[in-house]
């Protein structure tokens, strides 16, 4: 087989970084075209920008480590290997990656402006460091911008030299506010208040309790397969209060959760807290991802804090069921021990 059956056309390259930058934007726009809004499109970038950086916060110093070490090992596979006849699929390679990169720098930059607020500056660099990768293996040094060809300016070196260097500029940006975080040098949060808010459960240790609750078939019937997997329950935590306090009352708070994360575990610090300060908390999951007959074709109204929601109602009576059944073990003659 000889070399014109191995090497890719030029124009490889730019379709490969074309279907880089839209890949991560096919969902979110169906999404977006079946009536999303932006927040619920791009919730799962969001969630992926939170578990990076929660990940990248344990150890800031790798992201410099590994950043060395990306651009040290590209220069040398260029270096080795560019003359082999496979290399420039290497090229259609990095120039899909570079095509994703960039689209999840201009998704993370969005959102920023809209929700982020700057709090994750660890995921942005990491985003730039896989740009400079992509470049060092596709690009020349972008100096001198302006190149020649038979005394000639070779405008598609130019071109492509000036983009190399806006990109360069543009990661450095992405780069300076994590500078700090990825030294070591950062400031750190203040250590946790021994009393008050922030501080460790007290005074009292407390113990939870999942009780599952029966779903009104109505409901049931509508919950969609995000959450069709849940036992819903109400998980009581209650303080382990000594018998000589002689406290024979103690306060109820009942926790709802937002949509879609009917999860204690999200939950746990706050009821945690709430109960060491000797009150009963009672976290109710209820189905926040059901379809009732109509939620497709209604018209939203939104007035004072409220809306009219068809999926209020469902709801609205597995709440009324939970709170029945905490009713039955927690709050009767016959309560549970």
């Amino acid at each position: 087989m000889d070399d014109a059956h191995v090497v890719p056309p030029k124009w490889l390259n730019i379709a490969a970084f074309f279907i880089g930058s839209i890949s991560l934007f096919v969902n979110p726009i169906y999404q977006l075209s079946q009536g999303e809004d932006a927040g619920d499109a791009f919730w799962n970038h969001a969630l992926r920008s939170l578990d990076w950086t929660f990940f990248l916060r344990q150890f800031p110093p790798m992201l410099l480590f590994f950043g060395i070490v990306a651009l040290i090992a590209g220069v040398w596979l260029r270096r080795s290997f560019e003359e082999n006849k496979w290399w420039p699929w290497v090229r259609v390679g990095a120039s899909l990656l570079l095509g994703m990169s960039v689209s999840m720098v201009i998704i993370h930059q969005l959102m920023d402006v809209a929700y982020f607020r700057g709090a994750f500056i660890l995921v942005a660099a990491a985003y730039a460091i896989a740009i400079l990768f992509c470049l060092v293996l596709l690009c020349e040094k972008p100096i001198p911008l302006v190149q020649r060809k038979e005394e000639k300016i070779d405008l598609l070196g130019s071109t492509r030299n000036t983009f190399n260097l806006i990109t360069v500029f543009i990661c450095i940006w992405l780069l300076i506010p994590a500078t700090p975080a990825i030294l070591g040098v950062a400031p750190s949060p203040p250590s946790a208040p021994k009393e008050g808010y922030g501080s460790s459960p007290s005074p009292y240790s407390v113990t939870t309790q999942s009780f599952a609750y029966p779903m009104p078939d109505n409901v049931s019937a509508i919950i969609g397969d995000f959450e069709g997997d849940i036992e819903f329950s109400i998980f009581l935590t209650l303080p382990i209060i000594p018998e000589e306090s002689g406290m024979t009352t103690i306060p109820l708070a009942i926790m709802l959760h937002g949509f879609g994360n009917p999860y204690w575990e999200t939950y746990v610090d706050w009821g945690t807290q709430l109960s060491a300060k000797g009150m009963a908390v009672a976290f109710i999951q209820y189905p926040s991802d059901v379809h009732p007959e109509g939620a497709e074709t209604f018209d939203l109204i939104e007035a004072q804090g409220m809306s009219n929601h068809p999926q209020h109602f469902p709801r609205s009576a597995a709440i009324a069921s939970a709170i029945s059944h905490l009713d039955s073990i927690a709050l009767t003659e016959n309560r549970s021990d």
